[in-house]
C-alpha cells in the first residue's frame, strides 16, 4: 500500500511541476497584432485582437500540416498559403479565408456559425472588403 501512495504522490508532484511550465510557454507565446490588414481584394481589416479575446488561436491559426511544418507556432496565414500556393501547399490565403463558390473556409464556416447563434457578424462581401471609393470587392 505504501508504494501505491509513493506512486500517487510522485505524480501529483510532477504534475504540479508541469502545470507551471505550460501556463508560462501560453503566456508568453505572443499575442499578435491588434489588428491586420489586407488589400489584395479591396481593404480588409480583420480586428484580431477582437477575435483572440473570442476564441481560441486555434480556431484560425490550425495546427501544422503533414506537407508542411510550421517555423515557428502561430505563423501568419500567409507563411503556407501564398497566391499561387507554393508547393507542397494546394490552397491560397483567399481561399483559406474563404472559398466564395463553396461559400466555406475559416472566416465563411466561423461567421455562419456565429450569425447560427445569434451574433451580429459580416455576412456580406461588402462588410468586410471595401474598395477605395466604397463598395464591395468580389
Amino acid at each position: 500500500m505504501s508504494q501505491l501512495r509513493f506512486a500517487v504522490a510522485s505524480l501529483v508532484l510532477l504534475g504540479s511541476a508541469l502545470v507551471p511550465a505550460s501556463l508560462t510557454a501560453q503566456a508568453t507565446e505572443p499575442a499578435g497584432p491588434d489588428s491586420v490588414v489586407y488589400t489584395n481584394r479591396g481593404r480588409v481589416v480583420l480586428q484580431h485582437k477582437t477575435h483572440a479575446e473570442k476564441f481560441e488561436c486555434a480556431s484560425c491559426h490550425h495546427e501544422a500540416m503533414a506537407e508542411k511544418a510550421f517555423e515557428r507556432p502561430r505563423q501568419k496565414c500567409s507563411d503556407c498559403h501564398t497566391d499561387p500556393p507554393t508547393p507542397p501547399m494546394t490552397t491560397t490565403q483567399r481561399n483559406a479565408m474563404h472559398d466564395t463558390e463553396a461559400r466555406a473556409g475559416i472566416c465563411f464556416d466561423c461567421h455562419k456559425a456565429e450569425e447560427a447563434k445569434g451574433a451580429k457578424v459580416p455576412t456580406r462581401c461588402a462588410d468586410c472588403h471595401v474598395r477605395e471609393g466604397g463598395g464591395a470587392n468580389r
